[in-house]
């Protein structure tokens, strides 16, 4: 395929990759699952504890990084190249982080259009070893014209997530209080939409940079 082809091919490509990243480490991702929404129950009961929340907030960093490192040991062609780790993770998050939540403040479409040209950043990062700047460089030009197709593939993840927000709206009461079934309902979506927000991204960097001719050329 080409660029001349329909931009829903090339979503479903992408989609079709990251759920093949998703299959090849099942258990990483399962446990992954099993840790964020078991640990976002707990804190669902208890709404006031600020420091609680903190510790999800770091919880969830480090197993991104262990989800995203074996997902890169896995599933992507060559494997990890480089030897960046979790500092340059923080920074990436960071530095690309804010660029995206200032986007989405200002205008859904800025926030949505550099979620997409940055999307393969972890890759460069933490498969090639690139340096943070570099990583967002390499994804910004590897992304070119396949803008739409990514933010496309992108909307499964921000449905789940979604879906999860609204879950929780709906199953709280006047207190902000939720049922166990309902936190693990809205959990599950939410941490389900960032495991494919993952996956994702690091599909757009394996069919860019490590796959084989065949499949690589569904970007050329």
């Amino acid at each position: 395929m080409t660029r001349d082809d329909s931009i829903g091919d090339r979503s479903g490509a992408i989609l079709n990759e990251a759920w093949r990243l998703i299959s090849g480490s099942p258990f990483t991702v399962a446990g992954y699952l099993a840790v964020m929404v078991g640990f976002a129950m707990v804190a669902d009961m208890r709404p006031q504890d600020r420091a609680f929340e903190l510790g999800l907030s770091l919880v969830d960093f480090g197993a991104l990084f262990v989800l995203t490192m074996q997902l890169i040991q896995n599933g992507i062609e060559g494997g990890r190249r480089g030897r960046r780790g979790i500092f340059a993770y923080l920074g990436l998050t960071l530095l690309s982080g804010l660029g995206i939540v200032i986007g989405f403040v200002l205008l859904v479409l800025p926030g949505l259009i550099l979620l997409a040209r940055w999307s393969a950043a972890y890759g460069y990062l933490l498969g090639d070893g690139e340096g943070v700047t570099s990583a967002l460089e390499e994804s910004w030009d590897a992304t070119t014209g396949h803008t739409v197709p990514v933010m496309l593939a992108f909307l499964a993840s921000i449905l789940l997530t979604i879906s999860g927000i609204t879950a929780a709206y709906f199953l709280s009461d006047e207190f902000d209080m939720i049922t166990p079934v309902g936190s693990l309902l809205s959990n599950a979506l939410m941490y389900g939409g960032s495991a494919l927000s993952t996956a994702i991204g690091l599909a757009v960097f394996s069919l860019l940079a490590r796959q084989d001719v065949a499949v690589a050329e569904v970007f050329e």
